[in-house]
């Protein structure tokens, strides 16, 4: 290789942005409101921004938009992946954006990391936070500790008859402190014998009474085993599912 050519386009806002998020400290898996805050500092000739993307934890909800501290319309609001992609009305080029939604947070220390950028344009230009840790959620009950699986609630009846009522057992669960894991979640009859590996459907865990064969299993008590293995350790919690017709 005997040359380089390197190609720079000029920012957005050449002053740079900041970001604040409140609040900072926030409940485990509780739907919370947050406010994003970008501070963009302006110089003669930037282009400005129209658009926004906040990566968050969780699909978000409710979202109102602020600029210069007056409530707008966003032109659109769209989850893209993990981010939230917020169309400003018009291009800003001298005001704060304020962006306010609902989400979950499920981890303690999590970044909400930003871009602004201008629709239809490639060139994206990142946000810093306006001091360190200004743009991170904390969940204290995370960090000092815990059950790595929370929330646990699985249905204790389970009559698969096809009447439409108690036909298929719920598993929901969720998980804390996990950066990498998958959890398992089985069921065993009271002998301890496992009948029944339950796999994620894509719209949680459901038990149908059936063993891996399909069969339809005798009516009694069986156990849900929810299990963990991850980096920061291993748990299990279980619960009774009773199957009658």
């Amino acid at each position: 290789m005997r040359d380089i050519s390197l190609h720079f386009d000029d920012a957005l806002i050449s002053g740079g942005v900041v970001s604040r998020i409140f609040p900072r400290q926030v409940g485990f898996d509780s739907l919370q409101v947050f406010t994003y805050v970008l501070k963009p500092t302006f110089r003669f000739g930037d282009q400005g921004f129209d658009r926004v993307l906040i990566l968050v934890p969780s699909p978000v909800d409710e979202v109102t938009l602020r600029v210069g501290g007056a409530v707008v319309s966003p032109r659109s609001v769209t989850m893209v992946g993990d981010s939230l992609q917020v169309d400003l009305p018009e291009r800003v080029q001298g005001d704060s954006v304020e962006v306010e939604f609902q989400t979950r947070v499920q981890a303690n220390a999590t970044l909400f990391d930003a871009w602004v950028s201008v629709a239809g344009e490639a060139l994206q230009q990142g946000v810093r936070p306006e001091e360190q840790h200004a743009s991170t959620g904390f969940v204290p009950s995370v960090a000092t500790g815990g059950s790595l699986i929370r929330g646990v609630d699985v249905s204790s009846l389970l009559t698969p008859n096809g009447d439409g009522i108690n036909d298929e057992a719920s598993i929901r669960f969720v998980l804390a402190k996990v950066e990498a894991g998958v959890a398992q979640v089985s069921i065993y009859d009271l002998s301890g014998r496992q009948v029944r590996r339950v796999a994620d459907g894509g719209s949680g865990f459901k038990w149908y009474g059936r063993d891996d064969g399909g069969q339809l299993l005798s009516p009694g008590a069986y156990i849900c085993r929810i299990a963990l293995t991850a980096d920061v350790g291993e748990q299990a919690v279980h619960r009774v599912i009773s199957l009658a017709y």
